[in-house]
């Protein structure tokens, strides 16, 4: 019963926030601030958690954008966050495979069933960056495929041709980007330039279209990408683009089959389960030199796979369900029932890429992987590996409403380290539910109108006022009538 209950109570029980809890204007949802993690890194995840926050970095065009927002009639819930070094903002290249996301604690797939979710790049920033090319060019690049018209070696050499691919190297304007084209087979990598790096979109095209040929031999993939990580990054030229110019290094290498070191050993042929251990050894090397070195400073390590999957139905460990494998490489995992098939001379050099090393090495080097088989696919891949750095982005989410009943947490985890993460609990009205949001082409729900929000709002107000003042007209009524007071029963 509300009688001895003051309407103006039951107004601030709806909006009051209670303790640290923030108020989403044009809601009823109230949300906790937002935690991160005290990583072992310099880098952080910040969510946005009000519109103070929002408004100071991101401006009032963002704000709406930039709130915490739930919506209960759809089970749609989406945060803003940015990455930090040292609490300033860094511009990151982030995608939904890039993050675990858990709603209540439970890790939400990313991609599968009812559950979805997308993230989506917001402010475009330039990035200086040093891309290192690290290409394949052992005998097996000078193959045609079937019903292919050139040969391996040149559709890289067109792909990286292109007008796009160049563009994405180096976007001019006030950026500083270099190239740094490497090429491997046996042995470490070699420069395909004396200068080692290349400073313009001129001489990168110059370069490939002239100096990029098939040279033979072997394929030790693994140790071309543990060089370029370390030896690569400790040359003088290379240190200075890093260090005084502010570049941040980004290999990218590609490769038409498997890691092959046939040629090392005397008396046997490498089989698909040799790679096991070599393979781990790398995956170890790549997480303990990213954990050791500034994060400005840091490779970050894509591959590119020319033709297709090895293993269609395999692939390396998904950090969201599997965090505890990440780093440890079976050969059953690594190779299926062909642990023991040659490499070279067998069967599975007609069989495509090894696609699970190469989605392993690019998970521990932080970035991604892909498998492309003709020239637009290659140019796009390697346009990815270059792709524009954004200074804040949106995470939205979809699961079953009656998850957003009750006091919920999100919580978003960087995979390329499981120590950087940040959290922000919402706290959904027990009294009335907010306007179901507006969906739009996308399926995605937008904020509805205060407008919209005011015609629900104030005639239940009406009412909780009504209610408040019924003994006071009892009052007057009885008085006005009877001349006298209704008293209480004893």
């Amino acid at each position: 019963m509300f009688p001895r209950l003051s309407p103006l109570v039951l107004v601030g029980a709806l909006a009051c926030s209670g303790g640290d809890l923030v108020a989403i204007p044009g809601s009823t949802t109230r949300v906790a601030p937002a935690e991160a993690s005290q990583s072992a890194t310099d880098m952080t995840l910040h969510i946005f958690g009000d519109a103070d926050d929002c408004a100071g970095e991101l401006g009032e065009k963002n704000l709406s954008l930039c709130l915490p927002y739930m919506d209960r009639a759809s089970g749609q819930v989406r945060v803003a966050f940015r990455t930090q070094v040292d609490g300033t903002a860094w511009a990151s290249a982030l995608t939904a495979g890039d993050l675990m996301v858990s709603h209540k604690n439970q890790v939400l797939p990313e991609n599968g069933g009812d559950v979805r979710y997308v993230v989506i790049p917001h402010d475009p920033e330039p990035t200086s960056q040093l891309y290192v090319l690290l290409l394949d060019v052992s005998g097996s690049m000078q193959n045609v495929d079937r019903n292919a018209s050139r040969s391996r070696m040149e559709k890289v050499r067109a792909a990286l041709l292109r007008d796009d691919v160049a563009d994405a190297f180096f976007p001019g304007g006030d950026v500083q980007t270099a190239v740094v084209p490497l090429v491997f087979s046996s042995g470490e990598p070699r420069p395909l330039v004396p200068e080692l790096l290349i400073n313009s979109k001129k001489e990168f095209k110059e370069a490939i279209r002239t100096k990029l040929q098939v040279g033979g031999g072997y394929t030790h993939l693994f140790r071309a990408v543990k060089w370029s990580a370390s030896d690569l990054m400790k040359l003088e030229p290379v240190q200075n683009a890093i260090k005084l110019r502010g570049m941040a290094p980004v290999i990218i290498a590609l490769t038409d089959g498997f890691n092959n070191e046939d040629d090392l050993r005397r008396d046997a042929k490498d089989v698909c389960g040799d790679n096991a251990p070599r393979l781990e050894g790398l995956l170890k090397f790549l997480d303990e030199l990213r954990r050791g070195t500034k994060i400005t400073e840091r490779p970050n390590v894509f591959t590119v796979g020319l033709g297709t999957k090895a293993w269609p139905k395999q692939s390396a460990p998904d950090p969201r369900a599997e965090s505890a494998a990440l780093l440890t490489v079976s050969t059953t995992r690594l190779c299926g029932r062909y642990v023991a098939e040659r490499i070279d001379g067998g069967s599975l050099e007609k069989k495509g890429v090894d696609n699970v090393s190469m989605e392993w090495i690019a998970q521990a080097g932080g970035g991604r992987s892909y498998v492309r088989k003709d020239t637009a696919g290659l140019a796009q891949a390697f346009k990815d590996a270059a792709s524009t750095r954004y200074k804040w982005f949106e995470l939205r989410y979809q699961v079953d409403p009656h998850h957003l009943r009750r006091k919920f947490q999100t919580r978003i985890r960087l995979l390329s380290n499981q120590s950087i993460e940040a959290s922000i609990a919402f706290h959904p009205s027990g009294w009335i539910d907010a306007p179901p949001g507006t969906l739009g082409k996308d399926g995605w729900a937008e904020p509805t109108p205060v407008s919209r929000t005011a015609v629900l709002t104030i005639p239940l107000l009406g009412a909780l006022l009504a209610l408040g003042y019924l003994p006071s007209a009892r009052y007057n009524v009885m008085r006005a009538l009877f001349n006298r007071v209704a008293r209480p029963r004893k």
